[in-house]
């Protein structure tokens, strides 16, 4: 098969090449497997990626029902506020009072900062762009955290971190009645 000379003009040749007796247009499927392999490859780091925080969360207890993949990043989703402070916790932020109540409108932006500080510092500088919500988008009544998207490697170093992370416990302030009675 002969491609037209109009063809061969619009691929910035003035001439066609010399067409040779031995070659001919090839149509066997290598072109497309070739493409196939490279979206594959291209697609399996993201979803690695959000395997691995997945489960990385899950050792933890940690509930993060809207992580998916979305355009090539991982995106976290939204979290409840208690869900938000304890990954705060494990990231190593300081524990917020046991006192504030999270879903308060300062205390959600508080949080949402701890979270935001401490995903830059385990990761090495990628920040998430979070956003607290004083209700849960879902329909769960409550307030909410909506965490940004996440390039696959800044996935991968959040997942490196928070298997090696050992849970902590938030340290609770007691109130003036608390220490009236005792």
């Amino acid at each position: 098969m002969t491609l037209p000379r109009t063809y061969w003009c619009y691929m910035g040749y003035s001439n066609p090449p010399a067409a040779k007796a031995s070659h001919a247009w090839s149509t066997t499927p290598y072109p497309g497997r070739a493409i196939a392999a490279v979206i594959r490859k291209g697609l399996k780091s993201p979803y690695e990626a959000a395997s691995k925080l997945r489960s990385a969360l899950e050792k933890h207890g940690l509930e993060v029902p809207d992580l998916t993949v979305q355009q090539g990043k991982v995106d976290l989703g939204t979290i409840t506020v208690q869900t938000g402070d304890a990954l705060a916790l494990l990231l190593g932020a300081d524990p917020q009072s046991l006192a504030t109540d999270l879903e308060d409108w300062d205390a959600g932006w508080r949080l949402a900062d701890r979270l935001g500080a401490a995903v830059k510092k385990a990761t090495g500088g990628d920040l998430p762009d979070i956003k607290f919500h004083s209700y849960c988008a879902r329909g769960c009544g409550s307030a909410a955290l909506e965490l940004g998207s996440l390039p696959a490697a800044t996935a991968r170093r959040l997942a490196a971190t928070l298997r090696k992370a050992k849970a902590r416990q938030p340290q609770r302030e007691t109130t003036a009645a608390e220490r009236h009675t005792a």
